[in-house]
């Protein structure tokens, strides 16, 4: 899946008085995981307007050139678009196609990541202390990511404790609604990620 921040302006009840609104911050922001921009602008539009059918809104669509390694800081799940919606937004598309091409020339993966604490690193038991989203490039780097967050904000010791990573994949179309991204670099220690 790609990535996305939309910022959203709205809804309001007519276009000029969303439009009124664009020099003020956006009232909302969302991360959106998609596999198109078009598709990411249209849930992105549902979600926005879930409350308010047929009002206008503005989006500004931000993407990323690569996937990137980052923490999704959020309590709530996301809001998850089944396969058969995907499909029927891109046959009867909802909203016009975005104009710009996309610019994220490969997908990375979204994880619910769960940090478990073991005696053992063959346990098969322990005990969960930390669950949160992870978007990487890859499991790899995912696992990386997962681990060094953990570390950094006191979830566990590594010097100290064995953790075992386990990724669960979430392999559909998903908006995630404001929240907050802590970004790792994977080929700097300084910045959170590993070498």
């Amino acid at each position: 899946m790609n990535i996305y921040r939309i910022s959203v302006w709205g809804p309001c009840d007519s276009e000029p008085a969303v439009l009124s609104r664009l020099a003020l911050a956006p009232d909302n922001v969302a991360t959106v995981f998609a596999p198109s921009k078009d598709i990411a602008n249209q849930v992105c539009y549902l979600v926005a307007t879930r409350n308010l059918r047929h009002h206008s809104n503005y989006q500004d669509i931000d993407t990323f050139p690569l996937p990137v390694a980052c923490i999704l800081d959020t309590a709530k799940d996301p809001f998850v678009f089944e396969s058969d919606i995907v499909n029927e937004l891109t046959a009867e598309p909802i909203l016009p196609a975005v104009n710009i091409a996309d610019t994220q020339a490969a997908a990375g993966d979204l994880f619910r990541a769960r940090c478990v604490k073991v005696e053992h690193r063959s346990d098969r038991n322990g005990t969960v202390c930390g669950q949160f989203w992870v978007y990487a490039p890859d499991p790899a780097s995912a696992n990386t990511v997962a681990t060094e967050h953990g570390n950094t904000v006191g979830l566990f010791d590594l010097d100290e404790e064995a953790i075992r990573v386990e990724l669960l994949p979430l392999e559909k179309t998903c908006v995630f609604w404001n929240i907050r991204m802590t970004m790792y670099d994977l080929h700097n220690k300084a910045a959170g990620g590993d070498a």
